[in-house]
Formats: structure tokens, sequence, C-alpha cells
């Protein structure tokens, strides 16, 4: 009896964990990139706006990822119709469009994320990427400076710059 009690008890919470953030278990999968199954996921989600507006945004994280960028946009796109804030929006709008070479509005998207403090040193080292395809390479160079300027870096990004 008391066993069956325990056992109800942790569903409860574990029905309310989840309830409070359904979005658990899918950050969780696409920590461990499983990008795809993130994917089914996320398609069986729904809500008010907020939700929604969160869901198209990790399903165009997860849509990056696994290369598809075209579908990738349009889910961003549509995160962009609910006119909510969505920490990391323009960064990850603007990596999107960088992988997808449409290198113009990456500059604007992660020029809006720097605006914004979000993801700046991730969008100066993009920014400075682009500059040198388009063989703009005094602008890398300050877009670099800017990165070495900054605190806290990891090796790999002062190796990388």
């Amino acid at each position: 009896m008391i066993k069956d009690v325990r056992i109800s008890i942790f569903f409860l919470f574990s029905f309310l964990a989840l309830a409070s953030d359904p979005f658990r278990l899918v950050k969780q999968e696409m920590k461990n990139e499983n990008y795809i199954y993130s994917l089914v996921m996320l398609r069986n989600i729904s809500g008010d706006n907020q939700i929604l507006s969160q869901r198209y945004f990790l399903e165009g994280i997860c849509y990056t990822q696994v290369g598809d960028y075209s579908k990738a946009i349009s889910k961003f796109v549509e995160v962009k119709k609910f006119n909510l804030p969505v920490d990391d929006y323009y960064y990850e709008l603007g990596k999107t469009l960088y992988f997808a070479k449409e290198y113009d509005k990456a500059k604007k998207s992660f020029s809006a994320s720097i605006k914004n403090k979000k993801q700046v040193t991730g969008s100066f080292f993009y920014l400075a990427k682009i500059s040198n395809f388009q063989k703009e390479y005094r602008q890398a160079k300050i877009y670099l400076q800017k990165i070495l300027t900054s605190k806290n870096l990891s090796p790999m990004v002062i190796q990388e710059a």
C-alpha cells in the first residue's frame, strides 16, 4: 500500500515538473545531439503563443543542426510573428543564415544580437568570418580585435580568433 502511494506521488511530481517545462525533455535530447528525436517530440507540444514561440525556436535550432536551413529559417520566421522576446533569437537565426550562405542577412542578424547584448562574442566571431569570406579584411580584423578584448574567453575561441 505504501509502495503504491510512493509510486503515485512520484508520477504526480514527474507530471507536475513536465507540465511546468514542457521542453525539459526536448532540451535534454538536444544537449545529447538527438535533433531528429527532438523534432518528433516538439511536434507534440502545443499551447499558448509563448509555448509555440519557444517550440518553433527550438525546431529552428534542430533543423539548423541537421542541415535543413530552409526549414530552420521558416521556423525562425514563425517565431518572429509572435512578437515575443526569445533569448538568442538573432544569434541562432544568424547562424542559420550563415550556414545557408545568406551572408548579408546573417550580418544583420548578428548585429541585432550584439545590439541586444546576446551572444556578443559569438556574433563578432561570425561577423569576422563573413567579412573574411567577403574579402573585407579590415572589418574582419576589427571584429577579431573585439573578440580578443572580451572577458572570459575560452582558449578555443582565442585560438579560432
